[in-house]
């Protein structure tokens, strides 16, 4: 069974073989490409630290992601070791 999993909002599954995580519609690892792929959800790029491009870098926050389009997946880290997963699914209005 190959181990998938999502990568801001990418498919992504490991390889076996090349024992590395690639983008599925790609193929090309994730650990050399990822910098370059957008959010899938708001298309924005990683900030220059490699965070979230929504949440950006939170006070009193280590880590941070909104799930790009998966609500399920978003976390908060607080600094003081307190970490939420997942949220309700929200539907974002279209743009007028």
């Amino acid at each position: 069974m190959t181990a998938e999993g999502q990568l801001r909002g990418h498919p992504i599954y490991w390889d076996e073989a090349g024992q590395a995580w690639r983008f599925c519609d790609t193929g090309e690892p994730t650990h050399e490409t990822w910098r370059q792929r957008p959010c899938a959800l708001c298309g924005r790029h990683a900030t220059a630290a490699g965070h979230d491009p929504c949440l950006g870098e939170l006070p009193g926050v280590t880590n941070a992601c909104c799930g790009h389009g998966h609500a399920g997946d978003a976390y908060i880290q607080f600094a003081n070791g307190v970490t939420v997963r997942g949220f309700p699914q929200v539907e974002h209005p279209e743009p007028s």
